[in-house]
């Protein structure tokens, strides 16, 4: 029969005991690394029989010496033996058998002797019952017939030796040796929060085994799980950050198991990054952040909204952009007039609330007057003209002249004027620069009249039922990206007035709409964008499905309001909006 300590050396380094985790260990890297590493693992496989009647045999608890082999040539307890570091022997030559267990002066000692004397100060004695090695042996190891020679268990001192063999096959009756799962490192797509994610994980070990991953831990909640059929971690991510995971993965067709680690790089929401900083209170032409508009007339809606932009909340600087809507009720005139203050002018928000309020005011009481009955005769006058149609567009653009331009004019003058104000501080005209796009909208028997003044960026745009957009005007655009025009004595000119004047008769009208660049560039990009129908068909339908333009409800402004913060990367200036429909 084979000594106890034998057997309870193999069966601590089969792991059967819990307590003994270490061992197994510093087996593991034993079997890695000692070429003799099959001849320890045959012994296993054939004696699991004998071990296990032997250890039931044991009827009580008795003292046991388990002194181990020391390649330093002197004899150590187990547990302190398991911290020797096994080095490689020599690989021998494939037409000897292995060495024998003989310890004579100057052959190499064998891996698998145990001297049973224990030196003075080393106590090797353990009992058996502490180990819990006969539980575990007995439920683990299965009964097969035995097939190895015992030694003696009376000696006080023996020596266990396999008998020299050649080099066993990588087989044992129990089937094939399993590999150890090796170490690997693995790689994940980044995600984003907020953003629905589904990923693989992708091995990046060179001449890595197929494996199957069995298991993933998270250890922060972050909204996404394991899949194992797809294999894919899958979710919408809500935190930020380089999150690590571990993972238990095994190699396909074995038992074998590893554990690992994967980072996982969750992007924050970009619009997370945006602050929303408060202007001052008390800085000069000081307005508030957002405002909309309603006008319900007898023929038509007007709605307005005008939003400050991300990048102007960010630092806490003022919108400055502006709008106004106004009725004249005995005429039918709907006007609509939205403004876009320089970025670059420190006084523009100012601006662009004077080119507003001081613009449509005055159109108002030129459109009530005498001035706006001529406009109405001669737009009257164009339609019912058969012969000489040239005569009756110069009519109206004169009528326009006197209506639209002189308040295009006339909010130039009040610019001028902000300038001899005390309270600006000495501030030039170009403090107060500032874009003017101006509208007006009357429904005549034969078609709704639409007419336009336009300096600077952004867009007015008639639209028919049909989706044709038609443009009253022309951007200004500069030599470089972001540049333009804006309102001054030079665009208020005879001639210039005249150029910039435009009008359309649409039979089949669907809308007048008016917007700063805020809206512009991310649903057109370009100025060729501006004429492109399904562009303004994307827009239309954007507005609708979010605002319900359509149905004309209540709060309509404010949905308007609300539709004004969507998200478009890299456009963040503020935004206005208005609709005459």
């Amino acid at each position: 029969m084979l000594d106890t300590k034998t057997v309870e050396l193999i069966i601590r380094m089969l792991s059967l005991d819990p307590k003994h985790l270490g061992d197994r260990e510093n087996f593991k890297r034993f079997i890695r690394n000692d070429p003799y590493a099959t001849r320890l693992e045959s012994i296993m496989q054939q004696t699991k029989d004998a071990l296990m009647q032997q250890w039931l045999d044991f009827t009580e608890p008795k003292p046991v010496e388990l002194p181990v082999f020391n390649p330093e040539g002197r004899t150590q307890s187990f547990d302190e033996a398991m911290v020797v570091n096994f080095s490689a022997r020599p690989e021998p030559s494939s037409a000897e058998p292995y060495p024998s267990d003989s310890s004579s002066p100057g052959s190499a000692p064998n891996p698998l002797q145990f001297t049973a004397s224990t030196p003075s100060g080393v106590d090797a004695t353990v009992t058996e019952p502490e180990t819990n090695a006969q539980a575990l042996a007995s439920t683990v190891l299965p009964a097969i017939s035995p097939s190895v020679s015992t030694a003696n268990q009376a000696q006080s001192s023996s020596t266990v030796s396999e008998q020299a063999i050649t080099k066993p096959a990588q087989t044992s009756p129990s089937g094939p040796i399993q590999p150890l799962a090796p170490n690997l490192s693995f790689r994940l797509d980044n995600a984003k929060v907020g953003v629905a994610y589904a990923s693989a994980l992708v091995v990046t070990t060179a001449n890595a085994p197929a494996i199957e991953i069995t298991g993933i831990v998270f250890h922060d909640e972050l909204g996404l799980s394991f899949d194992p059929e797809t294999q894919q971690i899958f979710g919408t991510p809500c935190k930020e950050g380089d999150i690590e995971i571990t993972l238990r993965y095994g190699v396909k067709g074995s038992s074998s198991s590893a554990s690992g680690t994967a980072l996982l790089t969750i992007n924050p929401d970009p619009k997370s990054l945006w602050k929303n900083l408060p202007v001052d209170p008390q800085g000069l032409f000081w307005k508030p952040d957002e405002t909309q508009a309603l006008v319900r007339t007898p023929e038509l809606i007007m709605v307005g909204a005008s939003k400050r932009g991300r990048s102007h909340a960010h630092v806490g600087s003022f919108r400055d952009d502006d709008f106004s809507l106004a009725h004249v009720e005995p005429g039918g005139w709907h006007i609509a007039v939205i403004s876009d203050g320089a970025g670059s002018a420190k006084y523009s928000r100012r601006g662009a609330e004077l080119i507003c309020r001081e613009g449509s005011k005055r159109l108002e009481q030129l459109l009530d007057g005498e001035d706006g009955a001529k406009l109405i005769e001669a737009v009257s006058a164009y339609h019912a003209a058969a012969e000489n149609a040239e005569l009756a567009d110069r009519q109206v653009k004169t009528a326009l002249f006197t209506t639209l331009g002189y308040a295009v004019h006339h909010a130039t003058k009040r610019l001028q004027d902000e300038t001899h104000s005390e309270k600006n501080n000495g501030a030039a005209f170009k403090d107060f620069s500032s874009t003017a796009l101006f509208a007006i909208v009357k429904q005549f028997d034969f078609g709704m009249f639409c007419a336009a003044y336009w300096v600077g960026d952004g867009a007015i745009c008639a639209l028919q039922r049909d989706g044709t957009p038609i443009l009253l005007g022309q951007p200004d655009g500069g030599e470089y990206s972001g540049q333009t025009r804006f309102l001054d004595a030079d665009m208020v000119t005879q001639e210039e007035l005249y150029r910039r004047l435009h009008y359309a008769i649409l039979p089949d009208f669907k809308a007048l709409v008016l917007m700063t660049d805020g809206i512009s560039d991310p649903f057109f990009e370009t100025d060729a964008g501006l004429v492109n129908p399904a562009k303004w068909a994307a827009l239309w339908s954007d507005l609708e499905n979010m605002t319900g333009l359509e149905e004309r409800g209540e709060q309509l402004e404010d949905r308007l309001l609300g539709w004004l913060d969507f998200w478009s990367a890299g456009n963040h200036d503020d935004r206005t909006l208005a609709l005459i429909y």
